[in-house]
């Protein structure tokens, strides 16, 4: 796909600049072209990834994801569910668009008054979760035996504990869950939501403090 469309925009320059130096009618048509073509490439890698994600977490089999062979951007800001790709074509189209930061920004931001919202399960936030000032932790989703489903009481609960106008950094194990957190919270007319890319894995890959594992500290 690239090198046809390089040939057919160099020609094109060719006819336009005949008799000019080889190479010199290259210009911004080519080149443009290019990083558009490299740039799909990018977010379909991501939204496949992201598709991936879902599903693992949805049936509650996730495995370890080494997310430094998955391009995060440090601040990222786009409608996660009106990409054009297949797998989020059963989204809905109409969702709000999601602010997703780096967990060093995240880091940065809890540090400057924003507060940490934890949506994975009781059972993972007291396994092991950041160790970061006053954590809230308001499952989304809970484990059954078929696997996760929604918490219907979700939004009253992260009513019960926070208002609309507080400042949160919503983050989940992974990074999928906290999306669809996030985009309930923006609909619900929460005004300073952030959703925490590569979430809780993504925050210990890259050196940040999480609290000790339960079951290490009753080994002490």
């Amino acid at each position: 796909m690239c090198a046809s469309l390089l040939m057919k925009d160099a020609e094109t320059e060719r006819q336009r600049g005949e008799g000019k130096r080889a190479g010199a009618g290259w210009g911004k048509g080519p080149r443009a072209k290019l990083l558009n073509h490299y740039q799909r490439q990018q977010q379909d890698t991501i939204n496949r990834r992201l598709a991936q994600l879902l599903f693992a977490e949805t049936v509650g089999r996730l495995e370890p994801v080494e997310f430094s062979s998955v391009p995060l951007i440090p601040i990222l800001s786009f409608n996660i569910y009106n990409q054009n790709s297949s797998s989020m074509a059963s989204l809905e189209s109409s969702d709000p668009e999601i602010d997703t930061v780096h967990v060093l920004a995240a880091k940065d931001l809890i540090n400057s008054g924003y507060r940490y919202l934890d949506v994975r399960t009781e059972e993972e936030f007291n396994r092991s979760h950041l160790d970061v000032h006053n954590p809230l932790n308001v499952p989304y989703m809970f484990n059954t035996p078929q696997g996760r489903v929604k918490n219907p009481k979700f939004m009253e609960e992260v009513l019960s504990v926070c208002s609309k106008d507080d400042k949160l950094i919503v983050g989940c194990q992974t990074g999928v869950r906290s999306v669809y957190a996030t985009t309930d919270l923006l609909h619900a007319d929460f005004k300073h939501v952030k959703n925490m890319g590569g979430g809780y894995v993504a925050w210990m890959q890259n050196g940040l403090p999480v609290t000790e594992p339960e079951s290490e500290k009753a080994e002490l």
